[in-house]
Formats: structure tokens, C-alpha cells, sequence
């Protein structure tokens, strides 16, 4: 709640958190791996996405 009204009063009233967002246990190796390679790969596909501007 403190940082969210510190950057209201800093920044104004605009969009600043998440809407959304899935959650997910991770229960075993195998899901291990398919997060990490998600988290690893994702910055290299940014250039690809629709919300990607120059």
C-alpha cells in the first residue's frame, strides 16, 4: 500500500501495477525446466511481439 501511494503521489494516477497475473507452483524438475527456459528465452522474442516498438 506505501509504495503503491508513494508512486501515485510521485507519478500521478496512471497505470502502475499488473492487472493480472498466473500463478503457478512449480512441482517438479520438469516444470523447473520449462519456467526456466521461458524465463531464459522470453527477452529474445520481445523483438517479435505486438507491443514491441523501436
Amino acid at each position: 500500500m506505501n509504495s503503491s501511494k508513494e508512486i501515485h503521489e510521485k507519478y500521478g494516477d496512471g497505470k502502475v501495477w499488473q492487472r493480472g497475473f498466473h500463478d503457478h507452483v512449480i512441482r517438479n524438475r520438469q516444470d523447473y525446466e520449462k519456467i526456466a527456459k521461458y524465463i531464459y528465452e522470453n527477452p529474445m522474442k520481445w523483438q517479435f511481439d505486438c507491443f514491441y516498438t523501436e
